[in-house]
């Protein structure tokens, strides 16, 4: 028996069964894209909240369930007359109303649009009263209960018009590392949270300070280089980082050095996005560069295909003024152009803009003021050049006939002298943004308030990339930012970021936020940066933990949450969540060197011991691996506050060799205190790793790994800095590094890219990594949604612990649920846990 009836709106799927369905989902007949997967996601996730009742999607059903529609449309006349106690309110755009009425006793469920996607919006708010929540990584379900349809009467619409996320391209932790699945997975993941934006930013050609490497995002070029519609014949050394390669202080490493058995994760020496496997040593050979940009730019043009059908508005740009590529430079003045000129600007704005027109959607292009203006005077010579590169800008687009709009954004809203001056020199159809100033440790800036007729978009840190191997919790100060847009007038409301799955909290608040505030608008005070988060947490724990000891779990989350007031230049920037790294030489997350006694720094960790205490209340199998991740996620920070302890007292202790005249106590200080040390340290740092290991689930957790690897180990030299010392002391090389290269955790089975939505004609690609563990096989079990029998394939081994699988489109009509199953001597893995009664589904739409 098949329990999903209809899946593809009109059609049975795979039913063999006479009985009737459970329940019925009605659309109209000629419903909209949007509002058919509506109806499909409502399906699904009935399906999975229900413990498998059967689901009827139909058109024509004289007595549904659920009924799916778009205001001011025939079908929602219809039920206006047929259910005549139904409001008859007038929905804003994005808006939706849900109420339940009752019709001859049965409970009847209108979800009611304003629009196509308002009424998708408005099935995701339903969904998640069944108790689901939706965050980028992943969805959570709740456990198995006694299923009950609930009551519910809300109308809803958002406080800001775009509300989204701003991924940043340059460090593996972030969209660096994303290929085409990770992408539209989390574009869908964002539609679920009711989130209608996604910007980036690229690094041009001499990036800031020197420290990084041009980047493919945004290609530049005159429209003389583009041919077959979208593909260039001419490019220049771009990069999105690949572990071969160094920028930002990643010092180049194969993979297949890393320690602690972290190799077996990486399926390449010279890991990175797909489109950057296999090439050469930076700058690259001219051919490469090439298939660089035309690769990506397709991953692109699919991408923001994908997010325009979904709603998504999508945004791209790069610094101003235009730096212009050194190859590019010769390439112009062989044609007789000085690339310093006002007419070489225009015409690579022109050369850029038509290649985006050709090749992908885009609703924006930003242009980003330079970073030197958060923290230094700017001379009126730069602000006249950055203004004068925007009127360039205008006017190409003009030229070209743009489909996109231009916007500003930028590290601050304007120049230091006038924040807003722009805005009085501007067109006003030209949206303004910035992200907060000192990485997010200081408010939104009040100058929005200034900005009269445009539109208006804040962006809020959810994390720093100073502390970027640490865990961070800013729920309470992402509130008080949405408080201040909506207050200064901004229509927009983003949050900037790296990783995901250890962002659940502060993403989740930015998506909430852009719809409604609680009791706790306006509850905040002058010394501190956060409002309440109280509320969240107690749901947000309660959903991933379970009733009996979500509250508990709630109350150490919301003292971890947010951090004291920071004033420039009265005091450091600190958390309540103690931070264990820092930016560090050229580069993010260095592990902080800390000279406190560890027995001062170890009681910020005495949550831990509370939070262990709690594990007995938590039996179901989903909820104790939520629960281990984010115990795991607090041991490894912890053991991370501990080694940076101990390179405290490793620094104290070289200093103390420095400056010893006498060589006998010298090697005596090497001898018995320096190197029994740095062994210590050594073993710790594996715990560290270790712990860190059982925690990675996505591309961002495995980019943290190489953060430590080539970054902390390699560029700053955190264990080998003093063995230059030792051995001059010895007169010997310093003994080899304790370091181990096998795996001592727990054996794990992780999927690092997790699609819920499926386009017609998609395959479904699959990558499973097996760690700690050699299987004999690992295997898909898959059926169509509610079918009773699985299907099996295995996968390929690609390398080390890798595994990959595609399954074709043509084999997964309407719908399907899967789980995967590692089996080695003595030990079965399974994604996810919960297989086979509860299996991870995907929709075909």
């Amino acid at each position: 028996m098949n329990p999903i009836y209809g899946l593809l709106l009109g059609v049975l799927f795979l039913s063999c069964s006479s009985s009737p369905p459970e329940y019925t989902i009605q659309t109209s007949t000629s419903a909209s894209d949007l509002e058919g997967l509506a109806a499909k996601e409502i399906a699904r996730y009935l399906y999975l909240c229900s413990g498998g009742k059967s689901i009827n999607l139909a058109h024509d059903e004289p007595s549904a369930d659920i009924y799916v529609v778009i205001q001011d449309t025939p079908f929602d006349r219809v039920l206006q007359s047929t259910f005549t106690s139904l409001p008859q309110n007038k929905l804003s755009a994005q808006a939706y109303a849900i109420h339940t009425v009752l019709q001859n006793d049965q409970k009847k469920i209108i979800i009611r649009g304003a629009n196509p996607i308002g009424t998708l919006y408005g099935a995701y708010r339903f969904i998640e009263s069944l108790g689901v929540r939706f965050y980028l990584h992943d969805d959570v379900l709740p456990e198995k209960k006694p299923f009950t349809m609930p009551d519910i009467h809300l109308t809803e619409s958002p406080q800001f018009e775009l509300r989204g996320i701003q991924p940043f391209h340059d460090f593996p932790e972030g969209p660096d590392w994303w290929n085409l699945d990770d992408y539209k997975a989390i574009i869908g993941q964002m539609v679920k949270m009711r989130m209608n934006f996604i910007g980036f930013h690229t690094y041009p050609s001499s990036p800031f300070r020197g420290w990084s490497k041009p980047e493919p995002m945004v290609w530049h070029g005159v429209i003389e280089q583009i041919e077959n519609e979208t593909e260039v014949n001419a490019a220049y050394p771009v990069l999105h980082f690949h572990t071969m390669d160094s920028t930002w202080a990643y010092d180049a490493k194969r993979t297949s050095d890393y320690h602690f058995g972290a190799e077996q994760i990486y399926d390449a020496d010279d890991y990175g996005a797909d489109y950057m496997k296999g090439i050469s040593p930076w700058p690259h050979r001219e051919a490469e560069n090439l298939r660089i940009f035309n690769q990506f730019g397709m991953l692109q043009r699919d991408v923001f295909t994908f997010a325009q059908r979904m709603s998504v508005k999508t945004c791209i740009g790069t610094e101003t003024p235009l730096i212009i590529p050194e190859p590019l430079k010769k390439q112009l003045q062989e044609q007789g152009i000085d690339p310093n000129s006002a007419s070489a600007v225009l015409k690579i704005y022109e050369g850029t803009f038509e290649r985006i027109k050709r090749l992908h959607p885009l609703d924006y292009y930003w242009f980003w003021t330079p970073e030197y203006w958060t923290w230094q005077d700017v001379p009126d010579a730069d602000v006249a050049a950055t203004q004068q590169d925007l009127w360039l800008a205008l006017e190409a687009a003009k030229r070209i006939k743009a489909p996109f709009t231009l916007a500003t954004c930028g590290w601050v809203l304007g120049p230091p002298k006038d924040r807003a001056q722009f805005d009085r020199v501007l067109p006003k159809d030209i949206p303004f943004s910035c992200i907060n100033r000192e990485v997010g440790f200081t408010p939104v800036d009040s100058n929005f308030a200034r900005i009269q007729g445009r539109p208006t978009w804040s962006v809020s840190w959810l994390e720093d990339d100073p502390a970027l191997i640490s865990p961070q919790l800013w729920v309470g100060r992402v509130r008080q930012d949405a408080v201040d847009a909506l207050t200064y007038g901004c229509t927009g409301f983003m949050g900037i970021h790296w990783r995901t799955e250890i962002l659940s909290p502060a993403l989740s608040a930015v998506a909430q936020a852009g719809w409604t505030f609680g009791d706790w608008q306006g509850a905040g005070n002058h010394n501190t940066r956060d409002l309440p988060v109280d509320d969240f947490y107690h749901d947000w724990a309660t959903a991933h933990f379970g009733d009996a000891a979500g509250a508990e779990i709630a109350e150490i989350f919301t003292q971890l949450d947010g951090g004291p007031l920071f004033v420039p230049g009265k005091n450091q920037r600190q958390a309540n969540l103690y931070r264990t790294s820092d930016w560090a030489g050229k580069g993010p997350g260095g592990i902080l060197i800390n000279t406190t006694p560890w027995s001062e720094v170890q009681k910020h960790f005495d949550f831990i011991e509370e939070l262990e205490s709690l594990q007995t209340k938590i039996s179901a199998p989903a909820q104790r691996e939520r629960f281990d991740y984010w115990l795991n996620t607090f041991r490894y920070d912890r053991l991370a506050a501990h080694v940076g302890c101990m390179l405290g007292e490793l620094e104290s202790l070289a200093k103390v060799i420095t400056l010893e005249k006498e060589q006998e106590r010298r090697l005596q200080l090497v001898t018995e205190h320096l190197l029994p040390l740095k062994a210590s340290v050594e073993v710790e740092w594996g715990n560290m790793i270790t712990l860190l290991l059982t925690t990675v689930n996505t591309s961002g957790a495995m980019g943290t790994i190489t953060n430590f690897e080539q970054h902390n180990l390699l560029n700053l030299r955190r264990l080998s800095k003093y063995d230059s010392l030792a051995s001059v002391i010895l007169g010997a090389e310093a003994p080899p590094s304790a370091f181990w290269r096998e795996y001592r955790g727990r054996a794990r089975l992780i999927v690092p890219t997790r699609r819920y939505l499926l386009e017609k004609g998609e395959p479904l690609r699959l990558k499973a990594i097996v760690l700690g563990a050699s299987p004999a096989n690992v295997c898909l079990h898959w059926r169509r949604l509610g079918d009773s029998q699985f299907r099996r394939k295995e996968f390929i081994h690609s390398t080390r612990g890798v595994y990959r699988l595609e399954l074709p489109a043509d084999r997964m009509e309407g719908g399907l649920e899967y789980y995967i199953e590692a089996r080695a001597k003595d030990l079965n893995l399974k994604y996810p846990i919960t297989a086979p009664e509860t299996n991870h589904s995907v929709i075909i739409w």
